[in-house]
């Protein structure tokens, strides 16, 4: 009788000894909520190096659950200094917002947090306060993704888990530490640094998993770069998940 008691005790201690609390940073961040944030920028724009600047220290203050994306508008371009990050359908997508916003022009730097709030670029407290409010939210959906690099061409898989009805699935290539000397322009003699830029951007209807492959865009250097992969609502251009993943894990 004894000896069975002394049994059930260190067998008791053994289970009690193998229970310990969750670690949180390699737990589901399901959860918690997250600020995407989308700069619509140029460097012939004078008044941008301060919005860059502020993007930069966002997403390197702000945590995991803070994505950047550093859209290069096209319109600045008649000035004298052609962006070379620079995209016609980085502008389309800033007229969209407009349209969303009901506002009648489109400038730089603008910031968009979510989807839902436009601010001035520059405007830290603006930017924060987008960023705290955004954080405070709930996922509506969890982006799962994977990815395999084969030569010049990235294979990248994805699972979404949430209600897909008229959800789009956004996938942005970026490269961050992005040096330039602009000679001309309203920049003219100054060297300009942006993050997160978006090299490649493609947009498809989300589906629960699916598979894409894609071009890995001419002179990025892969130990800078990162795939952002996120859920916006095709009407009211909410976005509500996001992951994101580096293109040196990707072989």
């Amino acid at each position: 009788m004894k000896y069975t008691t002394v049994v059930l005790i260190i067998l008791m201690a053994g289970l009690v000894s193998s229970f310990h609390p969750m670690d949180n940073t390699g737990a589901d961040t399901s959860e918690k909520g997250f600020a995407l944030i989308e700069l619509f920028t140029s460097q012939g724009c004078s008044s941008c190096p301060a919005a860059d600047r502020l993007l930069s220290e966002l997403i390197r203050e702000e945590g995991d659950n803070v994505y950047g994306l550093s859209f290069h508008v096209s319109y600045w371009n008649y000035l004298g200094w052609k962006d070379p990050y620079s995209s016609d359908s980085h502008t389309e997508r800033q007229r969209e917002y407009a349209r969303v916003f009901n506002n009648n022009r489109i400038y730089t730097p603008q910031m968009v947090v979510n989807g839902q709030e436009e601010f001035v670029g520059s405007g830290k407290a603006l930017a924060e306060n987008a960023i705290k409010k955004a954080l405070g939210n709930v996922h509506q959906h969890t982006v799962d993704l994977k990815m395999e690099r084969i030569n010049d061409r990235l294979r990248l898989g994805y699972t979404v888990r949430g209600p897909l009805k008229e959800r789009l699935l956004n996938i942005a290539i970026v490269e961050k530490d992005i040096t330039t000397k602009v000679t001309r322009g309203e920049n003219r003699s100054r060297t300009l640094h942006h993050d997160n830029v978006v090299r490649l951007f493609k947009t498809t209807a989300a589906k629960t998993a699916g598979e894409l492959t894609l071009p890995v865009p001419e002179g990025l250097d892969p130990s800078n770069g990162a795939v952002i992969v996120y859920i916006q609502h095709e009407k009211t251009w909410e976005i509500t998940g996001a992951s994101r993943i580096l293109l040196k894990k990707g072989g």
